[in-house]
C-alpha cells in the first residue's frame, strides 16, 4: 500500500478536527502531523448491475463491501512502507458544435419593436473528455514491481468500464459524446436574437435572449 501526501489543507482539516476533541492539543506553527491513509478502489461503480439496481440491492452490496473491508487484518495483508508519490493528471477535452444542424421552422418574432421572420436552426454540441494519469514512485522497490504502473492501468480500465456503462445507459452516444441538443433563433438582420440549451436528457436549461442596438 502506499500512503498518499494529502495536499495542506487537507491536512489542515483533518488534524483541525483530531484535535478539537481534546482540548489539551492545539495546533501550533511547525507541528509535523503523520496520517496513514488506507485507499479502497470500489468496483461497484463500475458495475452496470451495481448502477441499475434497487436502492435496497446497492444498500446490500454496500453493505457487504464494508464489511469484507473492517474484516480484514491490515498488519497481516499488507505492508505498509513510507512512499513518496506525485500524481499528475492530465486532462483534455474538445467540442463539435452545430452538429446536424437544421431549421426546424420559422416563427414571427419582434425585435426593437419592429417584427421580423426567425429561422429555428436546431443543432447539437457533442463533447468529449480525456485524462491521463502518471505517477512518479520515490521507492526503488514500488517501482521495480512496477506497482504505480500497475495503478495506472487499473485507473485507467475502470474509466473505460464506467465510459462503456455511460454508453449503454444512454448518458453518451456510442462514439463516446455527451450529446446536447439548443435551438437557435436567427434573423437575418440581426443573426442569433435568441438561443434555447437542453441537457442530455432533452429537458430545457437556459433560455438566452440577445437585444440588439436599435
Amino acid at each position: 500500500m502506499i500512503k498518499h501526501a494529502l495536499p495542506a489543507f487537507a491536512v489542515a482539516l483533518i488534524a483541525a478536527n483530531a484535535f478539537c476533541q481534546n482540548e489539551k492539543l492545539q495546533i501550533h506553527d511547525g507541528m509535523t502531523i503523520s496520517i496513514d491513509v488506507l485507499t479502497y478502489p470500489n468496483p461497484l461503480i463500475a458495475d452496470l448491475k451495481f448502477l441499475k439496481a434497487s436502492p435496497g440491492k446497492r444498500a446490500e452490496a454496500v453493505g457487504a463491501r464494508n464489511a469484507d473491508i473492517l474484516a480484514r487484518d491490515m498488519g497481516s495483508f499488507y505492508e505498509i512502507w513510507d512512499v513518496n508519490v506525485r500524481k499528475t493528471v492530465t486532462v483534455s477535452s474538445h467540442t463539435l458544435n452545430n452538429v446536424k444542424a437544421i431549421v426546424s421552422r420559422t416563427e414571427p418574432i419582434t425585435v426593437n419593436g419592429k417584427p421580423y421572420t426567425a429561422y429555428v436552426i436546431e443543432s447539437q454540441s457533442w463533447s468529449k473528455g480525456a485524462s491521463n494519469t502518471t505517477l512518479d514512485v520515490a521507492h526503488d522497490y514500488a517501482n521495480k514491481k512496477g506497482l504505480a504502473a500497475d495503478l495506472v492501468i487499473k485507473e485507467k480500465a475502470m474509466l473505460e468500464k464506467q465510459t462503456k456503462n455511460a454508453v449503454k445507459m444512454g448518458m453518451l452516444n456510442e462514439d463516446g459524446y455527451q450529446v446536447l441538443t439548443k435551438e437557435e433563433w436567427f434573423v437575418p438582420e440581426y443573426g442569433v436574437v435568441k438561443l434555447r440549451n437542453y441537457d442530455t436528457y432533452g429537458s430545457i436549461t437556459t433560455d438566452v435572449v440577445i437585444k440588439p442596438g436599435a
